[in-house]
């Protein structure tokens, strides 16, 4: 028996190249990072303000990161604090989202041939088109960035660098918008 019958099942990646990369255990690590970030959100959180708050803001900002961010304001976080909060716990699931869906993509032939068509557009605006997750992982969240980036097949640095850049900066540009709104009407 050779060493490749031997040792665990070895896959194609989307290259034809061996890949021997386990999903599980991928998305163990993944959700294992995801666990430990949102515990020490917690925790600043909860030396700041208390746990209620922190945990009413963590909640909020799993599914968007923008309304974790207002929530952050009203909490009376500090505008900086309140942006790192909201946006950490909104892209802790980040890495197991790029991954898992990058496993999907990788796995099932049949959504590879359904895409066939979209890698002569995608290799056309590549360049320009991952920039356009920036916006979107702002408005729609992280979870439809990943896929549309990883469905049009951009590359996974550029789609882990446009979300970072459109999340922190949602979150920053709403937490400076809210402590100057709540100064502006409580100066009155």
């Amino acid at each position: 028996m050779s060493d490749i019958e031997g040792s665990k099942k070895l896959q194609l990646d989307g290259n034809g190249e061996v890949s021997t990369r386990n999903p599980y255990k991928t998305a163990m690590i993944t959700l294992s990072i995801a666990i430990a970030v949102n515990i020490f959100v917690f925790l600043v959180g909860f030396f700041l303000r208390g746990s209620l708050l922190t945990l009413s803001v963590m909640s909020t900002s799993i599914v968007n990161a923008v309304a974790g961010a207002t929530a952050a304001v009203v909490a009376g976080f500090g505008p900086w604090v309140g942006a790192i909060i909201s946006s950490l716990t909104h892209l802790s699931f980040l890495p197991f989202l790029l991954f898992s869906f990058n496993d999907l993509v990788e796995r099932w032939k049949w959504f590879q041939r359904k895409l066939a068509h979209i890698d002569k557009v995608s290799e056309k605006y590549k360049k320009y088109g991952v920039w356009l997750l920036i916006p979107l992982s702002a408005t729609a969240g992280i979870e439809v960035s990943v896929g549309v980036g990883v469905t049009l097949r951009f590359n996974t640095v550029l789609i882990l660098l446009s979300i970072l850049f459109g999340v922190f900066a949602s979150t920053i540009l709403t937490t400076m918008t809210g402590e100057g709104l709540r100064h502006l009407f409580l100066s009155f």
